[in-house]
C-alpha cells in the first residue's frame, strides 16, 4: 500500500480539516504537488475528477501513522466495501512533479451541475483568486 497521500482541499495545511485530522502529527509534508483532472466546487470542499487534462494543485504527504489512511477514509466518506455509497473513492494516480504515486480521493458524484474551479487550486479559489 502506497504511504503518499494526495490532498487537494479542506485537509491542506492552514484548513480546519488539516488539525481536525491531525495531519501534522501522523504525517510528514513532503511539498507542494499537482495530479491531473479537474477540480469542483461542492460548496465547503472540492471535489477531484480523473476528467480532463487539467492540473489539480495540492500537498503530499507520506504518511507515518498506520492508521491515517483508514481515518481519511472514514473522513472522505469512502466505504472500500460499497463504493456508489461512497461520496468519494480512494484511488492510487501518478503525482505529475514527483516520480511516485500517491492516494488521490476522488468525488463519486455528478458533477453536471457542478462549477469546475479553473485554476484547481482549491486554497487560491477560497481567497478569491481561483
Amino acid at each position: 500500500m502506497s504511504e503518499f497521500v494526495f490532498l487537494y482541499g479542506s485537509l491542506m495545511r492552514g484548513f480546519e480539516s488539516h488539525e481536525t485530522v491531525d495531519i501534522p502529527s501522523r504525517a510528514e509534508f513532503a511539498g507542494e504537488a499537482h495530479c491531473v483532472g479537474t477540480l469542483y466546487d461542492l460548496g465547503d470542499y472540492p471535489g477531484m475528477t480523473l476528467e480532463g487534462n487539467g492540473r489539480v494543485r495540492g500537498e503530499l504527504y507520506r504518511a507515518v501513522d498506520d492508521g491515517l489512511i483508514d481515518d481519511l477514509d472514514r473522513f472522505e466518506g469512502y466505504y472500500p466495501e460499497s463504493t456508489d455509497d461512497s461520496l468519494y473513492v480512494r484511488h492510487l494516480e501518478e503525482v505529475v512533479d514527483r516520480d511516485l504515486n500517491a492516494w488521490v480521493y476522488l468525488y463519486n458524484g455528478p458533477t453536471d451541475d457542478v462549477s469546475v474551479i479553473e485554476s484547481g487550486n482549491w486554497r487560491e479559489y477560497q481567497r478569491g483568486n481561483g
